[in-house]
């Protein structure tokens, strides 16, 4: 039996980055697209933005939120609410940039019910697409994961009940404490996660991501991402954004690629290994090489200042 689909696309304050995105999804014909838009505080939703929801874009589904749902808040409220009544969802920010052919294969794979421990499907792969990464990783493929890509993703029905935007810090102990995929990660590690799960613990509307890292440790669960970077997020430097604001990281470089993804899943130990790593940078801030080198970096300094100022006493 087929699967019904839905299409998310959520945004808030950027009128230019809502039509570009919708001039593509006008390409899908048939398709159920809807286009959340959360309102601000006072209630009042963006005016640009709301005067696109006449003339060729009526044919989408419009949401305006009638409160402000906040960015912790609105992508779970939407999501819960379209699997009430579709199987499966495909959640696009505006920001967010992904071809017609990722996009159609990111539906072809969700046409299938996915394993029951795979909570999301996304599009941001770590790897730029080029000749030498091409050689050395072959076609694009799926390939499982434990990091969440919030750039562009889907979930299905069955699976998604295992999320939830409220986590109570009392349980963190005994519910992680069963998880072999939390379990396998390092002290430190821990320590990161479990104070960035307790910062959502106390404050839910903060974000909505954290809570899916928790749900996958909850549940030891995984997640499907490309080899290489299929989305991109157009959304950096921008003070409108909500967690973009700054400049686009160093990491992110390269180009996307935008052909369609193979339905096969990469299972290839070499490869898994050396992306699951990226992955920890990318995706989570989870690894311990970054801090080490900027710690290098200051103690570097000190070094020097403390050089210079004994240089000017002499």
């Amino acid at each position: 039996m087929s699967r019904s689909t839905a299409i998310l696309l959520a945004g808030y304050n950027r009128p230019e980055l809502i039509e570009r995105q919708l001039k593509k999804l006008l390409e899908f014909e048939g398709a159920n697209v809807f286009v959340s838009i959360d309102c601000d505080q006072q209630g009042n939703i963006n005016s640009e933005i709301k005067d696109l929801s006449v003339g060729q874009y009526s044919i989408f589904t419009w949401v305006f939120q009638e409160n402000n749902l906040g960015v912790g808040g609105h992508i779970p409220f939407m999501v819960t609410r379209l699997l009430s009544e579709f199987d499966n969802c495909i959640v696009i920010e505006d920001d967010v940039q992904i071809s017609n052919k990722v996009l159609i294969s990111g539906m072809n794979f969700l046409s299938t019910k996915l394993p029951k421990d795979c909570l999301t499907i996304g599009f941001f792969g770590t790897l730029p697409y080029n000749l030498l990464t091409r050689l050395l990783f072959g076609r694009n493929k799926w390939r499982k994961t434990e990091y969440f890509s919030a750039w562009g993703w889907g979930t299905q029905s069955e699976v998604w009940k295992k999320y939830s935007p409220l986590l109570d810090e009392t349980k963190f102990d005994e519910e992680l404490q069963r998880s072999s995929i939390w379990q396998k990660k390092d002290q430190e590690s821990k320590v990161r996660w479990k104070r960035r799960f307790k910062v959502v613990a106390d404050s839910p509307k903060f974000t909505w991501d954290f809570q899916m890292a928790y749900a996958t440790y909850k549940n030891e669960c995984f997640h499907l991402l490309p080899t290489y970077k299929s989305a991109e997020n157009l959304g950096f430097n921008d003070n409108r954004s909500t967690n973009t604001q700054t400049k686009r990281p160093r990491w992110i470089f390269g180009k996307a690629q935008g052909a369609e993804i193979g339905t096969g899943i990469d299972l290839d130990s070499f490869g898994q290994r050396i992306l699951e790593s990226l992955d920890k940078v990318t995706w989570a801030g989870d690894s311990n090489l970054f801090p080490s080198i900027n710690n290098m970096r200051r103690k570097i300094k000190s070094f020097f200042r403390l050089y210079r100022k004994n240089q000017v006493k002499l």
